[in-house]
């Protein structure tokens, strides 16, 4: 072979490489660019779509759990049978009510209480303040849990204690309870 034949050859070949790398980068790599642009595109929606759908898992959540709260909400206040819960939390959790006060009673719309509620009823609200002692911290939780627990709708709506040298707890609860207006 001849040196031109060789220059020849070389340049083809190098030209072959050079129009092979154009190639490459104006089609293959434009290409794997979109296939990566697609997949997160992708990714992005199914993340989009889960998010929607624990939304909507809540939303039916949330349903229940306004019917569930609504059933919670007898026709009268009944103080009685609010007294006997308060009493049936004291006595399972060994904690001691020494007083009893009525705050207030009042008569509001239901949709002021619950902000994302379409219901349109009234309800009374009553609230009360108990003051008494627990032998700790723990039975204190306990009490406060068998209270908002209850058959009854119960918010609690300030809480202050003090624990004692001797690790007995006083405490101080204020809360309200509700029904629906007559």
């Amino acid at each position: 072979m001849s040196k031109m034949l060789k220059r020849i050859i070389f340049i083809w070949i190098v030209l072959v490489i050079l129009i092979g790398g154009i190639f490459y980068l104006f089609n293959i790599h434009s290409l794997k660019q979109s296939e990566n642009q697609l997949e997160n595109d992708l990714s992005f929606e199914e993340r989009k779509q889960s998010a929607l759908l624990e939304t909507v898992d809540q939303i039916d959540h949330d349903g229940m759990a306004m019917e569930e709260l609504r059933a919670k909400i007898p026709e009268h206040l009944e103080e009685d049978n609010v007294i006997r819960m308060i009493n049936n939390a004291s006595s399972s959790t060994n904690s001691v009510i020494q007083t009893y006060n009525y705050d207030d009673q009042q008569t509001i719309p239901i949709n002021e209480l619950f902000e994302q509620s379409s219901f349109t009823e009234e309800v009374d609200v009553l609230t009360m303040q108990i003051n008494g002692y627990t032998q700790s911290e723990e039975q204190l939780v306990r009490f406060i849990s068998e209270l908002e627990n209850g058959d009854r709708l119960l918010q609690v709506t300030q809480l202050q204690y003090s624990q004692n040298n001797d690790d007995e707890v006083n405490f101080q609860l204020s809360f309200s309870v509700f029904a629906y207006s007559m």
